[in-house]
């Protein structure tokens, strides 16, 4: 069992454990809704063991990835439900974590997977869930695992709310809002 009832949980593997990451408590005295938080719940399958850890604050609707010995919590909402704009950076081989920024605050909806890998070394780290406002969700942030750089990629329209995952070195944009219409579109992401 997790040691806390929450829902909106990231999870993530890594090294035969599996990550049970931040989520939503349903209460918060701080002012917001969801009532994030830091728990990390890691479950190490040879051991059949659990064991516990935080994230460097509380939140929720994450996206989650692990390359190597790292793993990336990507965007979410916090304590007062404000979209987060920075990618959590964990090596846990020695638990030390680092911190990068991404283009825009921005947070996923359960089952919207927002992250993808490609060439063993570079992720996607994709639009969030739409909004109102018009070409927010047309940028998404390129990360090389190798190098340790950042860029940026632009798409030719607004796309929020989609679904990302890599097959064969192709990432896939899979449904989402685009320019605010639902879409029954799969799409194929080059740059």
């Amino acid at each position: 069992s997790l040691r806390q009832p929450r829902a909106d949980i990231t999870t993530v593997t890594s090294n035969g454990k599996v990550y049970f990451a931040g989520g939503s408590t349903g209460a918060n005295p701080s002012g917001g809704i969801l009532g994030a938080t830091n728990l990390i719940d890691i479950y190490d399958d040879a051991s059949g063991t659990w064991s516990a850890s935080a994230l460097s604050e509380p939140k929720a609707r994450m996206t989650a990835i692990s390359v190597g010995d790292k793993i990336f919590w990507a965007g979410g909402l916090n304590l007062l439900d404000e979209w987060m704009g920075y990618v959590e950076i964990r090596d846990v081989s020695n638990q030390i974590y680092t911190r990068a920024c991404l283009v825009h605050e921005k947070y996923w909806l359960h089952n919207n997977s927002g992250a993808a890998l490609i060439n063993q070394n570079q992720i996607v780290f994709f639009t969030g869930i739409p909004t109102s406002s018009f070409g927010y969700n047309t940028r998404f942030d390129l990360y090389d695992v190798n190098t340790n750089t950042w860029s940026v990629g632009k798409l030719p329209f607004d796309i929020g709310g989609a679904s990302i995952f890599s097959h064969n070195n192709t990432v896939y944009v899979v449904g989402g809002w685009v320019n605010g219409s639902a879409s029954t579109r799969i799409w194929k992401l080059a740059f």
